[in-house]
């Protein structure tokens, strides 16, 4: 248990630390919790159309339901079947216009910890 703290710990000064050199201003960087569906899904990350992807249905504290791809920290401990709380930090990137083609920017999720688990298996 010591050594997952440890573990978590460090990955959060590694968070913030990278924060620290990032290019863009326009990065922030925020705390939420996300309760993620039993189940995961395909999707189009971008609303003007790209290449499919597969990924966790998540639904936020404001009620926002969208997808997204990966969770850092999340992906190996995610088991099918299963509905999650979890709290992570939420970096929004934003691009630096003259050398990123998307205009939109994106966010990054790492795991700060998984607050329940409920099985949502059929009876």
């Amino acid at each position: 248990m010591k050594i997952r703290f440890i573990i978590n710990g460090l990955g959060v000064v590694l968070l913030f630390l990278s924060l620290l050199f990032s290019c863009s201003k326009e990065n922030s960087i925020k705390i939420e919790v996300l309760n993620v569906e039993a189940y995961k899904e395909l999707f189009y990350p971008l609303p003007f159309g790209g290449a499919q992807d597969y990924g966790y249905v998540v639904t936020d504290s404001e009620g926002n339901r969208f997808h997204i791809s990966n969770i850092e920290g999340f992906d190996e401990q995610y088991e099918e079947g299963f509905e999650y709380m979890i709290k992570v930090f939420a970096r929004h990137i934003s691009p630096d216009c003259k050398n990123c083609p998307d205009a939109l920017g994106y966010d990054e999720y790492t795991l700060v910890e998984i607050i329940s688990k409920k099985c949502k298996c059929e009876s």
